[in-house]
């Protein structure tokens, strides 16, 4: 039987804001170098030792783990499909209000820049982005993310495509957690992990619709509530300084690991390697570091990627004129 916990948790953690600071310098890092007017592809020399596509992954263990922490509590109260609205409902509702206002901002405000300044083409073709607006907006950013870099198409609003991906997933969790038996829970999102380890999906949809490390988090947050959680507990990393060097090592594995690709072995191919470890490693050992940048979430992340594409923009427009 899975157990529940007797108390929802109220206060942030610092770990796991930390590890979302490690996840957005990892996405912003391959795309880095287009800031800087000179084009020195930092990015593509370091790549066949460090990569760091692993950051979005990264953001979904977490994620994953900290929206079950979140939401164990509640289902203490829940006795079947009857108080499935009372759960529900209320899951969405927060879901929504966490994230759309944000997102719906920063889509229209990149729209209304490929409008009004088209000459400039900073903000990129008004068309595409509307197009690529809509099916964010409906949270299927991610299907057609794959549909239209089969032609390059797809404007400048590509990163929504996780965002879709999460709301996808969150969409189905309650209808997940009310149709599967409590002490089958575990069992079923591991076997959600298991299943996509030896799926192929390089660049097709399959990478677009995998949910292994929103799976993982669920997992590992569904294990906390046990007693063999305890044994397992990373009480060495009280300590200062070896909580910075494993916090160091992890992260220099994880962008080592992302440095894989198409590997012989299915394990090990570039879109599904989350699933067997680095992330859910970075969660168990609950990094102490960044703690000074540990603020940073999804909406911050929206506000930068849009900062830092006009950046680019405005250099590229300099260096060139």
């Amino acid at each position: 039987m899975q157990a529940l916990p007797a108390h929802k948790p109220r206060t942030k953690n610092i770990d796991l804001e930390a590890l979302r600071s490690i996840g957005i310098l990892f996405v912003l890092y391959p795309h880095s170098h287009n800031i800087f007017p000179w084009k020195v592809d930092y990015v593509s020399r370091l790549s066949p030792v460090f990569f760091t596509w692993t950051g979005v992954d990264l953001f979904f263990c977490v994620s994953g783990y900290i929206i079950t922490r979140s939401v164990l509590f509640e289902l203490r109260n829940c006795n079947g499909w009857g108080d499935f609205a009372k759960f529900a409902v209320p899951f969405w509702v927060r879901r929504a209000w966490r994230l759309w206002p944000t997102a719906w901002l920063w889509l229209t405000y990149l729209l209304a820049g490929s409008i009004l300044f088209h000459a400039s083409g900073y903000f990129g073709g008004g068309g595409r982005n509307f197009l690529y607006q809509v099916y964010s907006m409906l949270h299927l950013a991610n299907l057609y993310g794959w549909y239209c870099t089969l032609s390059n198409s797809c404007g400048i609003n590509t990163v929504y495509w996780s965002l879709s991906l999460e709301e996808q997933f969150y969409l189905l969790f309650p209808f997940l957690l009310f149709a599967i038996p409590r002490k089958w829970w575990f069992h079923a999102f591991a076997a959600i992990v298991l299943v996509q380890i030896p799926l192929n999906r390089g660049g097709s949809l399959l990478g677009f619709v995998r949910c292994d490390a929103l799976a993982i988090g669920v997992i590992i947050g569904l294990w906390q509530s046990r007693a063999s959680y305890a044994a397992f507990q990373p009480n060495f990393l009280a300590n200062k300084k070896l909580a910075l060097l494993t916090a160091v090592i992890l992260t220099v594995f994880l962008g080592a690991f992302g440095c894989l690709r198409n590997n012989d072995d299915p394990i090990f191919d570039r879109d599904r390697r989350s699933a067997i470890g680095p992330d859910g490693v970075h969660m168990q050992l609950e990094s102490r570091l960044l703690r000074s940048i540990c603020t940073a979430s999804w909406d911050r992340g929206l506000y930068w990627i849009s900062i830092v594409y006009l950046v680019c923009r405005a250099h590229s427009g300099i260096y060139n004129g």
